[in-house]
């Protein structure tokens, strides 16, 4: 049976759990939307910016069904960090959802540091403010001041997670900063690319950062091109059912389609390269919806056994693209 790590646990909690009940006794309201609310007022009290934000979207998430997107595999994950991505002028990353977890198959790790499952947000200022809910907000009392040097229109990512040395951590990447993600092949080359976003000192914690930022923008590069997201649990993973006694979730799989060849004892993986398709010829048809510059394919043979339909010619870069042959 496999096991995962999900970030906070309390999100399939019953009423049973001890901390639910050392909440509920303090005088904290019983439903999670009211008991939010008051750590975020708390958080204002005492100045303190991060937890403040660390609540405001675990309740984004909690308004948007507490979307749980498992990885399939540690091959999976290994993929997507090895991969290289060429970023075009006018290309997009885009993510599966504004607000989701991703659940981390228990003990990975990347050299020798255990990365932990974390809350993913990715939108812009004013997208946030609906996220959280502007009711909820007013209701409670709860003003979000945006910054006046700050667009509202451009998208940031926020990532958090439980570091190894001093417990919850967010950690907030504007959305121009991306392509130093990609670029960065290591924890020490993306702290200096990215400088002040990168502040955590101890080693384990910067690595965590480090591989969960390029994890996140390299899981929404392939989904874009691999469409490889499904409804419910991998194979052989069993959580906790919703129940009127549960907080709900929804459970997402995004699946491996990096398939290695059967025929070899054991797995091949060579260095995956995806391309960023901005030209207007790739969104007509059945792309004619999506976001100019927010389309994404897989370099040709790539990997060993990946089955494909479709080649493209991008002219300008003279390179043959291919994609998933269930895109």
């Amino acid at each position: 049976m496999s096991k995962y790590s999900i970030y906070m646990d309390q999100y399939i909690e019953t009423k049973k759990n001890p901390n639910w009940k050392s909440l509920t006794k303090s005088g904290m309201p019983s439903d999670r939307s009211g008991m939010l609310a008051e750590f975020a007022k708390g958080a204002i009290q005492k100045k303190d910016l991060v937890s403040y934000n660390i609540t405001l979207e675990e309740h984004g998430l909690y308004r948007r069904k507490n979307k749980i997107i498992f990885l399939e595999s540690p091959n999976l994950i290994d993929s997507l960090l090895r991969s290289s991505f060429s970023l075009a002028k006018g290309g997009k990353v885009t993510m599966p959802f504004d607000s989701f977890t991703i659940a981390i198959p228990k003990g990975y790790r990347y050299n020798n540091t255990l990365i932990p499952p974390a809350l993913v947000t990715y939108a812009s200022a004013d997208e946030r403010i609906k996220l959280y809910g502007q009711d909820w907000l007013a209701r409670n009392n709860i003003n979000v001041t945006i910054p006046s040097n700050v667009d509202i229109h451009e998208k940031s990512l926020s990532v958090i997670f439980n570091s190894t040395t001093i417990g919850k951590y967010r950690f907030h990447i504007d959305e121009q900063l991306i392509p130093s993600i990609l670029k960065s092949k290591s924890a020490e080359e993306m702290s200096e690319r990215i400088g002040q976003d990168m502040w955590m000192v101890e080693e384990d914690d910067i690595t965590q950062q480090f591989v969960l930022a390029k994890l996140i923008v390299s899981m929404g590069i392939y989904e874009s091109a691999a469409h490889s997201l499904k409804k419910g649990l991998p194979r052989n993973v069993i959580i906790p059912p919703v129940t009127d006694k549960t907080t709900p979730y929804t459970p997402l799989t995004i699946t491996d389609k990096f398939k290695r060849d059967s025929t070899l004892k054991t797995a091949h993986v060579c260095r995956a390269h995806f391309n960023n398709l901005v030209h207007p010829r790739y969104y007509q048809g059945k792309y004619k919806d999506m976001e100019p510059g927010s389309r994404w394919a897989s370099v040709k043979a790539h990997l060993r056994g990946i089955q494909t339909d479709e080649i493209y010619t991008q002219e300008d870069e003279k390179v043959k693209i291919l994609e998933s042959s269930e895109s």
